[in-house]
């Protein structure tokens, strides 16, 4: 019914339609018979003029102080315009943001489905590889076992006749049997150790009688290497409840590590101590360092050397002996070493500085075991309301314990 809001919206080529688009305020005369005038506003956006107010204005100001009405008017109705365009902003953000998060949340959930999708892969993967592991240790001991026995017979008949070359074949073929043997049996006690099966019988075990016994077993292998092992604060140690062929096994793994890792004419300590009872953690420690002057371990795989199956650096650069430099093997030690001795509440883990073949930065094991048996979760619950000293023993460097 404004005449001259009309004639605006009409006229695309008036001067206050086009002054509207410039985003200007223009004043319209009423209409006939109205006193007043009509006063068209725009409302800006980062897109342009996206509306308007129109405001009907009858001369109600009055001057005042020296202002005309028509700049109060001016005033006035600029304001009105500048709420009514951050009104308009933020109706606009806030369906954008509705929109975004509509968006994200879409594709968040497509995330969380293809990674949950991922994971149960990852399960059937990691469940098809151990029941594999664990068939295939126990059909290759059926095999193992009749090759043993031919070999004894044909042993015997080597004997009877007397043959120097059929006695060597005869100890090569023994010493390949062993080795397989003990591959067998590592599989075998890593399945046990994941499916949490691992027997134990627990009795006073000496840790000085341990490292004896591993040092005359790896006497051969430091011999040819020209190493030197070296033994501190060991016979002073306590004995602990344990599984004595157990722990021996788990030490034998951590010292054969040392010795492949360690170039020819190299050093390794094994070093021991007693870690005092503290606090709600009311049992002592033993701790034992197996510390080698060896080619070190990056700090990204310190972690990752006690997953099962796996080798640092280039498979292909390995030698597979059982104590030559670098020699590879089946990447099974470590793992087995960590679920025995976390099956006696203990805990195991290695520091270096880092991986160096030129400098040989060295590498320490640190093996902690409670003096009486308890299990893992009952130590660390026990440790979670002591301070910091009582929780030294059950700490890794990377602060979990």
């Amino acid at each position: 019914p404004l005449e001259g809001a009309r004639l605006a919206r009409e006229d695309a080529r008036s001067p206050v339609v086009q002054a509207f688009q410039r985003g200007e305020m223009r004043r319209l005369p009423a209409g006939r018979g109205q006193e007043g005038y009509v006063v068209l506003l725009p409302i800006a956006s980062a897109e342009g003029a996206c509306g308007a107010v129109l405001s009907v204005e009858f001369r109600l100001w009055e001057e005042a102080d020296g202002v005309s009405r028509e700049a109060q008017e001016t005033a006035y109705l600029q304001v009105l315009g500048r709420a009514a365009e951050l009104g308009w902003a933020a109706l606009t953000l806030r369906d954008e943001v509705a929109r975004l998060r509509r968006e994200m949340e879409a594709r968040i959930a497509k995330e969380m489905e293809t990674l949950e999708e991922t994971n149960r892969q990852l399960e059937r993967l990691a469940r098809a590889r151990s029941d594999f592991v664990n068939i295939a240790a126990h059909e290759l001991k059926t095999p193992l076992t009749l090759l043993r026995g031919y070999t004894d017979i044909l042993r015997e008949e080597a004997s009877a006749l007397r043959e120097p070359r059929l006695e060597s074949a005869m100890a090569g073929i023994d010493r390949g049997l062993a080795r397989l043997d003990r591959i067998v049996a590592d599989l075998i006690d890593l399945s046990r150790i994941e499916a949490e099966l691992l027997q134990l019988s627990f009795e006073p075990v000496s840790p000085s009688s341990l490292v004896r016994l591993v040092l005359e077993e790896t006497q051969e292998w430091v011999e040819k290497r020209r190493q030197t092992i070296v033994v501190e604060g060991v016979a002073d140690l306590p004995p602990i409840q344990g599984d004595a062929r157990r722990l021996h096994q788990a030490l034998l793994n951590v010292v054969s590590n040392s010795i492949k890792f360690t170039p020819d004419g190299g050093r390794i300590t094994i070093r021991g101590r007693v870690l005092g009872a503290q606090g709600a953690v009311g049992t002592d420690f033993v701790e034992l360092v197996v510390a080698d002057t060896g080619i070190g371990i990056a700090k990204e795989e310190q972690e990752r050397i006690f997953e099962k199956f796996y080798r640092v650096g280039d498979v292909q650069h390995h030698s597979s002996g059982e104590y030559k430099f670098k020699g590879a093997g089946p990447g099974l030690g470590l793992p087995i070493a960590r679920g025995i001795i976390e099956a006696h509440g203990g805990r195991i883990w290695v520091e270096s500085e880092g991986y160096d073949e030129a400098r040989c930065p060295g590498s320490e094991f640190h093996i902690v075991l409670p003096v009486q048996p308890q299990t893992l979760h009952n130590l660390q619950g026990r440790a979670s309301n002591a301070g910091p000293g009582a929780k030294e023993a059950l700490r890794t460097p990377t602060g979990q314990e």
